[in-house]
């Protein structure tokens, strides 16, 4: 997930981001809405503020997750 934050920082209108020291927490709004990416070195965990969280395990899975954002 080397280029997770790339992905993530090129799709969103506001970013956020902190070292939290196991991960990367990373803070994105778009249209309002607020999701809330940790970012691993193998892969991302993604929350909504409504759904469950969503493990994301390849740069692929990441791109078609924030497509349908």
């Amino acid at each position: 997930m080397d280029n997770a934050l790339e992905i993530i920082t090129k799709n969103f209108e506001d970013i956020i981001t902190s070292d939290k020291g196991h991960c990367t927490r990373v803070i994105a709004t778009k249209d309002n809405k607020t999701w809330y990416f940790d970012i691993y070195q193998d892969m991302v965990l993604v929350f909504d503020g409504i759904n469950e969280q969503i493990e994301i395990n390849t740069e692929d899975e990441l791109k078609n997750y924030i497509a349908d954002c």
